[in-house]
């Protein structure tokens, strides 16, 4: 949880004037790694006290970051998504790959802020980053099982399918919805949200208009779910996302 935000903070513009360069390819990288929404201790403190000792149910799980340390936090949860990783953080040689990627993100970071002519550093900065990505040898904007990380073990289930998750046995009515980042102008959130046979849900992204979810997936909130709380995330520069609580109206 803290490497996540420690790097995130590493690449921050703030106190710099100006985004930092290889910023990009640093998130995305990050992305890869952990996931797109940075946790923080308060963050995983909400969510535990607003599901009590339900189970919680994390359609669109993707590495099981964010789960891995629900879990450590003592809740229940189960992660589904259609992709999910297989390169176990567990395993010596991923992790070993993984401790690699954060050095060089740190390094490359302190390069990238550093004083002095930015002609040709950005160049300088990606060869830098691309010896991170070992770990992803397909390039880092396709997502494929086999080498996507895995924290948390999340089942294969085809949960876009608004049949299959109305039907699934996690789907239960003393469950928590979990929704981290679900995907931009598609249809996923929508209808893991309208499918839901329970009562409260645990959103991360952004507001309307924003770059999670679709349009019917946030009327749908606005409509039939009223906001318990919300609260602040760590975030890269540009992304709004935060932690939103919500309770069933209907």
């Amino acid at each position: 949880m803290i490497a996540y935000h420690m790097v995130a903070r590493a690449w921050s513009a703030r106190d710099y004037g100006s985004r930092v360069d290889g910023h990009f390819e640093a998130r995305l990288l990050c992305t890869r790694l952990f996931g797109w929404a940075i946790p923080s201790i308060e963050a995983i403190n909400a969510i535990q006290e607003a599901v009590g000792n339900r189970p919680v149910v994390e359609v669109g799980a993707g590495t099981g970051y964010w789960g891995f340390l629900l879990k450590q936090a003592g809740v229940s949860w189960v992660g589904l998504d259609e992709c999910p990783g297989r390169q176990r953080i567990s395993d010596a040689e991923v992790k070993a790959a993984y401790d690699h990627a954060l050095s060089v993100l740190y390094s490359t970071a302190a390069f990238a802020r550093s004083s002095g002519s930015r002609t040709g550093r950005y160049a300088a900065i990606a060869a830098q980053l691309q010896e991170a990505t070992a770990l992803f040898p397909e390039g880092l904007d396709t997502y494929q099982p086999a080498t996507r990380l895995c924290w948390a073990p999340v089942e294969v289930s085809a949960v876009s399918d608004a049949a299959v998750w109305e039907s699934h046995p996690e789907n239960q009515p003393g469950r928590v919805l979990m929704l981290c980042w679900p995907p931009y102008a598609e249809p996923m959130g929508f209808h893991a949200l309208k499918g839901f046979r329970g009562d409260r849900l645990v959103y991360i992204g952004e507001r309307y208009g924003g770059c999670t979810g679709d349009d019917a997936f946030h009327e749908l909130l606005e409509a039939e779910w009223d906001t318990i709380s919300e609260h602040a995330l760590p975030q890269w520069e540009g992304i709004n996302d935060r932690l939103f609580i919500y309770q069933r109206n209907t």
